[in-house]
């Protein structure tokens, strides 16, 4: 059997297991993309619902983040942890 055929199906197999975790990673800008032109208006009521769902969306992906990434676990040992850099962003964004 050929060494070429055998790496060729091996890399092969490693390309299409690393494009299909990639595929499987959470994209927050796709959402907040389909929250635009689903939810549309300049107004008040329109920004907050929109931000308010991908604020939601985000701590979901942390959460699910911080049970499977180690270091994303190391970062935000508790909920306590997230809670106050939470309140960090929001304080400096408020500024």
């Amino acid at each position: 059997m050929p060494v070429s055929l055998v790496l060729g199906f091996y890399v092969s197999q490693v390309i299409a297991r690393f494009y299909a975790q990639f595929n499987a990673l959470p994209w927050i800008s796709r959402l907040a993309v389909f929250l635009s032109m689903h939810i549309q208006g300049t107004d008040d009521d329109s920004r907050l619902l929109r931000r308010t769902i991908v604020r939601y969306n985000c701590l979901s992906c942390i959460l699910t983040m911080m049970s499977i990434c180690p270091n994303v676990k190391k970062r935000f040992p508790t909920l306590n942890h997230l809670t106050d850099a939470g309140n960090f962003l929001i304080d400096i964004l408020t500024r």
